[in-house]
C-alpha cells in the first residue's frame, strides 16, 4: 500500500476550482482507498527574485485560510486535509525548519555553481561556492554563506521577541535573507489566525474556539512596540 499525496496549488485565478476538484476526487473513490489520499491546498506564492511577478497573482492570505476551511468542512472525517506548516497535525517545537540550514547542505546547480535553497538555483549571485572549474563570472559567489552557517532566529529583532518562535523557529530562512517582510508578516499572521484551531482540534473539541485570532500584543507581549508597528 502506498500513501498519495494531492497536492492543489491555488492562486487568485485557479481558486474556484478547489473545491470542485474535491469533488471531483471523491466521486472516484481516491479518498476510500485502504490508504486514503491526503490533500493539500497550497499557496501560489513569490519564493525567488526571479518569480516576484507572480506576487500580484497570490491569493490574500485571509481568502486562502478561509478556502483551506472550506476543504477542511468538506473531507472533515472523510481524508486528512494537510497543511504545509504542521505537515502532522500539531505544532510541535521545532529545531529546524529547512533543509538548507543542515550542516553541509548543498544544491548543485547546472551553472556549475553550489546553492544552499533549491529556490536560488540559477540566481547566481545566490551562489555560496562554485564547484572545481567552473567559472563564476561577475556574480560575487560565496557572498552569502556567512548568512546559511549563523542562521539564528532567536537572534532575529522580530523572531526573538515572538511568543509563536518555539512553533514557527522564524519560518522560511530564505526570507530573512532577502528582507521580504511581507512574506515574514503573512508566517506570524498564519500563527495568529490558526493556533488556536490546532490546538482545539488537538484537545479534541469539535467546535472551533471563541478568538478567532490572537491579538498582536501577544505575540509580541516581549516588546509592545512591535505590536505597536
Amino acid at each position: 500500500m502506498t500513501r498519495v499525496d494531492v497536492r492543489f496549488n491555488v492562486d487568485a485565478g485557479n481558486s474556484d476550482d478547489v473545491l470542485p476538484f474535491v469533488a471531483f476526487a471523491r466521486d472516484r473513490g481516491w479518498f476510500d482507498a485502504p490508504v486514503p489520499a491526503v490533500f493539500q491546498p497550497a499557496r501560489l506564492a513569490s519564493y525567488s527574485e526571479t518569480s516576484r511577478f507572480m506576487r500580484r497573482r497570490e491569493l490574500p492570505l485571509a481568502a486562502f485560510d478561509a478556502l483551506r476551511a472550506a476543504v477542511r468542512g468538506a473531507l472533515d472525517g472523510i481524508a486528512v486535509v494537510e497543511e504545509s506548516e504542521v505537515p502532522d497535525g500539531f505544532p510541535h517545537p521545532k529545531t529546524s525548519v529547512c533543509a538548507a540550514l543542515a550542516h553541509g547542505s548543498a544544491v548543485l546547480g547546472a551553472d556549475g555553481l553550489v546553492y544552499r535553497c533549491g529556490l536560488q538555483v540559477g540566481e547566481a549571485g545566490r551562489a555560496v561556492s562554485a564547484m572545481p572549474g567552473a567559472r563564476e563570472g561577475a556574480a560575487p559567489v560565496g557572498a552569502d554563506a556567512g548568512f546559511w552557517e549563523g542562521f539564528d532566529p532567536t537572534r532575529a529583532p522580530t523572531c526573538s521577541a515572538c511568543t509563536f518562535l518555539p512553533i514557527c523557529w522564524g519560518g522560511c530562512p530564505k526570507k530573512h535573507l532577502e528582507g521580504d517582510r511581507h512574506a515574514l508578516d503573512e508566517q506570524g499572521r498564519y500563527w495568529r489566525t490558526n493556533l488556536p484551531r490546532l490546538v482545539a482540534r488537538a484537545a479534541g473539541f469539535a467546535s472551533g474556539p471563541a478568538q478567532p485570532e490572537i491579538p498582536l500584543a501577544i505575540q509580541f507581549r516581549a516588546r509592545p512596540e512591535l505590536a505597536e508597528a
